[in-house]
């Protein structure tokens, strides 16, 4: 047969080959690989009546019961997907969850309609051990450097410039605050998980020598960090990103008004001026015990003015949200960053703005 072998995934990886998933929804809901796409070969439902058929009369009832099921019409819809999507990756490969069957009976479909695609040894469940195995090993293996700063110091554009860094935030799609929340929602945590271990081989397969991280907690939005490498962020060295205050405020202003604001236009059409003032209220909600009442009622009524003077297009909201800004960074974020950083002085190693820590970690 066919077959990519299990000794390649890091290739098949390495270099984004388009991926043809074979299982049901429900199974590809529940986690796959970034450049994967779900063609089914059974729907929902006929895999829960052949699952049944199987463990009730065994594997020759289930594969008649599927034969049954396969009717000209299906058959003849799934060859028209997966063809389709074969028009569009040539190059692509197909999987199910073992690597079994159901990824030899599409092989053989697509053989007769005169397509010739491989599909992967070990199907999914060989490709998701795969990258849990080569997540330990990596983070094993490479030194950390983690990269911390005040909120709104400019982490993430840091992380954008080097070269061998890791994008936590970029790949939870979120900016791990209260108002971090982004157009499009999270991934599951599987998807997470299995898009950091594909960008950690790439790295290592540039040749870096050590991996840069942004300073997170456990959870990035919903998101959780894998605990192998969050054991070791937590044990790695630290460089405090420094800035100018006003940059600060200016870059929080650009990301979670404008940008967002713009991301909701896009996402929400009519809906968009709802979704953005109910995203900053619920920012702002969701800290309200930190903030304590007084200061919250302060910063909500403040938060209210802000997106009025936005909502009318008044430039006296700029000035309006900087002070909401600087009220949260002094009453929350600030405070809080602090209070984290003296758990974390004895690993810092540098300190310095952009440029000067991009030149310490050149050769690092």
């Amino acid at each position: 047969m066919n077959v990519w072998l299990a000794s390649d995934y890091q290739s098949l990886f390495v270099n984004d080959v388009p991926l043809m998933d074979v299982r049901a929804p429900i199974e590809f809901e529940k986690g796959s690989f970034p450049n994967a796409t779900n063609c089914m070969l059974l729907d929902d439902l006929q895999r829960e009546k052949i699952g049944t058929e199987f463990k009730q009369q065994g594997q020759d009832a289930a594969v008649d019961l599927g034969e049954q099921l396969a009717t000209s019409e299906i058959r003849q819809q799934r060859l028209d997907s997966w063809l389709a999507f074969h028009q569009q990756n040539p190059d692509s490969l197909l999987y199910c969850f073992r690597g079994g069957m159901r990824s030899q009976i599409t092989q053989k479909w697509l053989a007769e309609a005169g397509v010739d695609k491989m599909y992967v040894e070990g199907g999914y469940k060989g490709m998701r051990q795969y990258l849990i195995e080569q997540t330990a090993q990596i983070v094993e293996e490479k030194k950390l450097y983690i990269i911390g700063g005040l909120t709104g110091i400019g982490k993430t554009e840091l992380i954008w410039q080097l070269d061998n860094t890791i994008d936590l935030e970029g790949r939870a799609n979120h900016r791990g605050s209260s108002f971090g929340r982004r157009v499009g929602g999270q991934p599951k945590i599987i998807d997470f998980e299995n898009a950091l271990a594909i960008d950690m081989i790439k790295k290592c397969h540039q040749g870096c020598s050590s991996l840069v991280l942004e300073d997170e907690s456990r959870l990035v939005g919903g998101c959780v960090i894998p605990p192998v490498l969050f054991d070791k962020m937590c044990e790695s060295s630290v460089i405090i990103l420094q800035e100018p205050v006003e940059l600060r405020l200016e870059r929080i202003y650009r990301e979670y008004v404008v940008e967002f604001h713009q991301e909701c236009h896009k996402a929400y059409g009519e809906e968009a001026e709802q979704m953005f003032s109910e995203g900053l209220i619920q920012g702002l909600a969701r800290i309200k015990k930190r903030l304590g009442g007084e200061r919250f009622e302060t910063m909500n009524v403040l938060l209210e003015q802000a997106l009025a003077l936005f909502d009318q297009g008044v430039e006296n909201a700029r000035s309006c949200f900087y002070q909401f800004i600087e009220l949260l960074l002094e009453g929350y974020y600030d405070p809080m960053y602090h209070y984290q950083l003296e758990k974390k002085r004895q690993r810092i190693v540098f300190e310095g703005d952009r440029q000067q820590i991009a030149e310490y970690l050149a050769d690092k």
